[in-house]
C-alpha cells in the first residue's frame, strides 16, 4: 500500500528516510517512547511485548466436571493477571531505558519525538515504543536521529528505524491506518 503524494522535483539530496517514508503513510499522535543509546548494526534487544509469555489454552480444561461459570471466572482473572503482570513488566522497560520521550508522528520507516534529553543528529538509539496501554503492545527498534528541529520551543527529533523486525513494522503501520480512519471517521462526524 504506497502513499503516493506528488512532490515537485528538488535538488535537495533526501535522507533514507525521507525516501522510504513515501512508502509509508504517517499520522501525527501522543504515544510514548523509551530510549538508550546504542551503535549503528545493533538490534533490538526488546521482543515487541511488555509480557511475553504465553497464554494457556483454557479450552483443554473444559470437562463435563466443570462447570462453565467457573472456567469464564477463570479466564477472567487470567486476564486480570496479565494486565498487572505487564504492569511490574513496564517498570523494568522503564528502568533498561532511561530515555523518555513523547512521539508526535510516527510511520513505518521512523517517527518525530521530542524529549528533554540532549540528543545530537548521527546518534544511534535503542527504542521502545508504546503503541497502546491495554493491551500493553510496546515495539523494539534501533535507529538513527537523522535531524533536530524547534517545535514550540522544544527539541524535536527525527528518527529513522535502522533494525526493526517485520513484524513490528507491521504492527506500526496497521496503528497508523487505525488512526487515519478513526481521523476520517472524525471529518465526516
Amino acid at each position: 500500500m504506497e502513499n503516493r503524494i506528488f512532490r515537485p522535483h528538488s535538488h535537495k539530496k533526501e535522507t533514507n528516510m525521507e525516501q522510504t517514508s513515501r512508502r509509508f503513510s504517517r499520522v501525527k499522535t501522543r504515544l510514548k517512547i523509551r530510549f538508550r543509546p546504542t551503535y549503528a548494526d545493533a538490534m533490538p534487544l526488546f521482543l515487541g511485548c511488555v509480557d511475553c509469555s504465553s497464554k494457556p489454552d483454557l479450552s483443554s480444561v473444559k470437562s463435563n466436571y466443570l462447570p462453565q461459570e467457573l472456567l469464564d471466572f477463570l479466564s477472567h482473572m487470567d486476564n486480570k493477571l496479565d494486565l498487572i503482570l505487564s504492569f511490574f513488566s513496564q517498570k523494568d522497560v522503564e528502568q533498561d531505558y532511561p530515555g523518555a520521550g513523547e512521539i508526535i508522528e510516527i510511520s513505518g520507516a521512523g517517527l518525530r519525538f521530542s524529549t528533554d534529553q540532549k540528543i545530537e543528529p548521527g546518534e544511534y538509539l535503542e527504542a521502545a515504543i508504546f503503541l497502546s496501554s491495554l493491551p500493553p503492545v510496546v515495539i523494539g527498534v534501533v535507529g538513527k536521529i537523522i535531524r533536530k528541529e524547534e517545535l514550540h520551543n522544544k527539541a524535536v527529533y527525527a528518527f529513522e528505524y535502522v533494525n526493526i523486525r517485520e513484524s513490528d513494522r507491521e504492527q506500526i503501520v496497521q496503528f497508523v491506518f487505525k488512526e487515519q480512519r478513526e481521523l476520517l471517521r472524525e471529518q465526516r462526524l
